[in-house]
């Protein structure tokens, strides 16, 4: 049975080129975060708090620099955290979007299998066997096999006679019914596995791009506390 199934789908070199980068780049704002913050708990400047900062985000993602020090950040730098950050959140809701797809509109008790030779999808369970994603294309079982040739269905159901010709001598055939189930199994393993992955994988993509866009947040709040500091510095002299 010359097919893929759910991580074939899923591993377009665009997808997975993708997917990549973004880890490599999550590892790294990750790895940069922890040596910024090696004191996690240590506790926060008053000013901080006063400036109405919140705390966890100032934690995680802001490096320390004295008041008087931080400066407003420029347009360049805004642009480039706000185009990054939808870039990102654009790059994630598409590929969970195309996974949740497929595994939402595979039915239980089929696999959602890639015809490698024709790059054909279509689901299979171990009596029929339907294309994707246009469900209504033709659905194939031992009874739709018999009633002509196989040139013919091919022509009728627009289907390549190599796919046509591995489903009908397979779906509904006693010695073709553990390859079957093996195939369902394993991707219901996959549906389980692919969405703790998508969970994890969000998470990580949501503080990456908290940690672009808490410079946007924090630096304001601090730059006006210390603006208000100096005016009743000044106006008590």
């Amino acid at each position: 049975m010359e097919n893929d199934g759910l991580w074939s789908l899923l591993n377009t070199p665009l997808i997975s080129g993708v997917v990549c980068v973004i880890l490599a780049t999550l590892l790294q704002i990750n790895i940069e975060s922890l040596r910024l913050n090696k004191k996690f708990f240590k506790e926060i400047p008053c000013y901080v708090k006063e400036a109405g900062v919140n705390s966890l985000l100032f934690r995680f993602f802001y490096k320390e620099i004295p008041l008087e020090k931080i400066k407003p950040l420029s347009a360049k730098q805004k642009k480039v955290a706000i185009s990054c950050s939808f870039i990102i959140a654009l790059i994630i809701g598409g590929f969970s979007y195309y996974t949740v797809k497929i595994v939402i509109e595979t039915p239980k008790g089929y696999t959602n299998l890639k015809f490698i030779d024709t790059n054909e999808k279509f689901t299979l369970s171990e009596h029929d066997a339907i294309s994707y994603p246009d469900k209504s294309q033709w659905r194939l079982n031992q009874d739709v096999c018999h009633s002509d040739t196989y040139q013919n269905l091919s022509k009728h159901f627009n289907i390549s006679y190599d796919l046509l010709f591995m489903v009908c001598t397979t779906v509904g055939l006693d010695k073709e019914r553990v390859k079957i189930k093996a195939l369902v199994d394993k991707f219901e393993v996959d549906r389980v596995f692919v969405g703790v992955l998508l969970l994890v994988f969000g998470v990580y993509a949501l503080f990456f791009i908290m940690a672009l866009c808490s410079p946007l947040v924090i630096t304001p709040k601090l730059l006006k506390y210390w603006h208000n500091y100096l005016e009743k510095k000044y106006m008590c002299l």
